[in-house]
């Protein structure tokens, strides 16, 4: 069962962060998760053999009970967006960044801290007027949006957390993003109620190089 904390909430709700409740049937004493350790685990559901959802097992949240085998395991796993309030925004060591960065790098870097792998699907196609702007093609305006670093860091020079800056970013034009058969998904929550049509999108890798591009429907 996958399911959308915020969403539950409030749909439009910039950071919507999912959870996998997995029920086993075991044999034998299922003792292999570290409670210390959040990330020793990942979890890959698969439908029709492609990526549906993926995320890390939680472990104060599994557990079985105490009764005759077979009984029954309940695992929960997140994706792992809700706790990058704790994550700060530094570089690999521990260090702030410096310069300028383009609003799609950005949001690339602040998935890979997720360490899911997963692709980028962005339906954004509000432009400003001196950008490349044919929506139906691979033309995307995150690319060409470019950020000073020093806007995420207080005038003491201390980090904003990941969750602060990717919510901040997704807030700027009414998107939302989820995960959704095995992408996370940037959708532009404005256009999405506005138009009738289907809404182009582009397909990016996780290290944010364009793969591809479509329309989206439902999602």
């Amino acid at each position: 069962i996958i399911s959308y904390k915020e969403q539950d909430d409030n749909k439009l709700f910039p950071v919507q962060g999912s959870e996998a409740k997995i029920n086993l049937i075991s044999d034998d004493v299922f003792d292999g998760i570290d409670p210390q350790d959040e990330r020793e685990w990942r979890v890959t559901v698969l439908k029709n053999g492609a990526i549906y959802w993926r995320g890390f097992v939680l472990p104060d949240d599994s557990s079985e009970p105490f009764s005759t085998k077979p009984f029954p395991v309940s695992i929960s796993a997140t994706d792992i967006l809700g706790t990058f309030k704790d994550v700060p925004f530094t570089d690999a060591n521990q260090l702030n960044f410096r310069g300028e960065v383009t609003k799609l790098a950005l949001l690339s870097y602040l998935l890979s801290k997720t360490d899911l792998g997963l692709d980028i699907a962005i339906a954004d196609n509000t432009f400003e007027a001196q950008m490349l702007r044919t929506p139906n093609t691979l033309d995307c305006p995150w690319p060409q949006v470019l950020y000073s670093y020093d806007r995420y860091y207080d005038t003491e020079k201390r980090p904003l957390s990941c969750y602060e800056i990717l919510r901040s970013i997704l807030a700027e034009k009414s998107c939302t993003i989820k995960q959704v058969n095995g992408k996370w998904w940037v959708v532009n929550q404005e256009e999405n109620n506005r138009l009738l049509t289907a809404i182009p999108y582009r397909v990016y890798n996780k290290d944010g190089v364009y793969q591809s591009h479509s329309q989206l429907g439902e999602y």
